[in-house]
Parts: C-alpha cells; sequence; structure tokens
C-alpha cells in the first residue's frame, strides 16, 4: 500500500519555485475509487495519476520539475506503514499539453460588465490580524521542527472571518486553529487537530460556540474524538461528545 503524490512547479534561474499542479493516486485505488486491488511487491504495472488542471505561462529561462512522493502530509493521510516505490523512467512520460501560439490572447477575450453588489455602508468590518499576548500579529502558517524527535508540526490559522458587526447589530467573530503533527519515518504518529471558537451577540443576547476535534489512525482504523459546546447568555445549553472509529479500507 503506497500512495504517489505529484508536484508540477515552475522553477525560476534563481531556484525560487511556483506551484503549477499537483495530484494524488492512492495505489490501492490504481484501478478505480471503487476497487481495492493489492500490488504484489516486486511487480510491475502502468499507471495514470492526473494532475489538477490549469493554464499558465512559464517565462523563458524557466524549467518545468516534475516532483514524485509517497507522502504529502497533511494534505494527505499517510498509509499506516511507510512503502518504497520504484518508477521506471525509461517506460514513464509526463502529458503536457500546450496552447497553440494562434489561440494565445492578445488581451481579454470577455467583457465583463461592472459587478453588481449590495451595498452595506453601516457594516464594519474588523479585518485586524489576530495577535499574541504581546500584541504581535500572528503567522496564518507557522511550521516548527523538534529535532530531538524529528516531530514536524504545521499550526494554522484559518482566519476566514475574524469579526463583523452587521448593519442590524448583529455582531459574529470566530477565533479558528489547525495543528497537524506527525513525526518523520512513523506514519501512525499523525494527528490532526482542530479548534474553533465562535461568538454571536445582538443586544443582551449571546451565543459562544466551542468545537473541538482530532483525528488518529492505527492501521485498521481512523480515530475521530469531537466536542461540541453551545451556551447562551453565559449558560451551557447543549454539550455532545464523539469518540468513533472508521475502518480503514485503502487508505
Amino acid at each position: 500500500r503506497a500512495h504517489v503524490i505529484a508536484r508540477l512547479c515552475d522553477v525560476a534561474p534563481d531556484g525560487s519555485s511556483r506551484l503549477l499542479s499537483r495530484g494524488v493516486l492512492n495505489l490501492s485505488a490504481r484501478r478505480g475509487r471503487e476497487q481495492n486491488v493489492p500490488w504484489v511487491p516486486g511487480e510491475i504495472e502502468d499507471v495514470e495519476l492526473p494532475l489538477t488542471g490549469l493554464g499558465a505561462t512559464v517565462a523563458a529561462g524557466h524549467v518545468l520539475r516534475l516532483a514524485l512522493s509517497t507522502s504529502y502530509f497533511p494534505w494527505v493521510w499517510p498509509h499506516a506503514k511507510a512503502a518504497t516505490v520504484r518508477v521506471h523512467l525509461p517506460s514513464s512520460s509526463l502529458d503536457l499539453p500546450r496552447l497553440d501560439a494562434a489561440r494565445v490572447p492578445a488581451g481579454d477575450e470577455v467583457d465583463w460588465e461592472e459587478p453588481e453588489h449590495h451595498a452595506l455602508a453601516d457594516t464594519v468590518i474588523d479585518t485586524l490580524a489576530a495577535t499574541d499576548d504581546r500584541g504581535a500579529p500572528v503567522s496564518q502558517r507557522v511550521v516548527t521542527h523538534d529535532a530531538e524527535r524529528d516531530t514536524w508540526t504545521l499550526d494554522v490559522d484559518p482566519g476566514y472571518l475574524r469579526a463583523r458587526t452587521f448593519h442590524h447589530g448583529l455582531f459574529y467573530g470566530e477565533d479558528p486553529r489547525e495543528q497537524y503533527v506527525i513525526t518523520a519515518g512513523d506514519p501512525g504518529s499523525a494527528v490532526a487537530r482542530s479548534d474553533w471558537e465562535v461568538r454571536m451577540t445582538r443586544g443582551s443576547w449571546s451565543v459562544h460556540i466551542v468545537t473541538h476535534q482530532e483525528v488518529t489512525a492505527t492501521a485498521e482504523a481512523f480515530r475521530v474524538r469531537a466536542s461540541v459546546r453551545a451556551a447562551s447568555g453565559g449558560s451551557l445549553v447543549a454539550e455532545r461528545h464523539w469518540d468513533e472509529l472508521v475502518p480503514r479500507t485503502v487508505g
């Protein structure tokens, strides 16, 4: 069991890289997602890995780089055991369609009318970035590495809607945080956590919702532990907890 992840990048002469497209193939489902076909170690088989579609211009002097890997956490949850995949390069190819020169537009081919929108002049949006205890801006993505344990942690602040006050007096604010942790060489150590707080107030009415979810996995199943708490006016009105196992079939 293994994944193959492909990334197509535009690499500039100075070495900087721009991700153009990517794709993932679970080799257990290489003949269709509805099938679980084991791969016999050592056997050779042709597979196709589709990449996401795009349109991009690559500048002269740049090169295209195709990177292949068997892991890409947290974008792809790792298989329970690390695997080694060999690629037979003489039989491999990258199908990269190019736009015919006669079809390259000189400018916009479509004229769009001015967009229409509903004006909310009295809506106030707080666009200030999240800050720490010292008032310093908090990055939306922070990667840390514990060299002693060889553990990598990705902290993400989605920051979809920090705070908003609507024209009718409703205040809505949220404080999200996501964390992904994995130890090198140990696929079973992968952990995904999500914590969200949502607050809504209008006049004397208030609602406070807190959610937590943690996903881990063994070779046999994913384990999902989650909780939600909802309070109104400072009083708890609802609370639920989950601890469920989801069998692993091809993943």
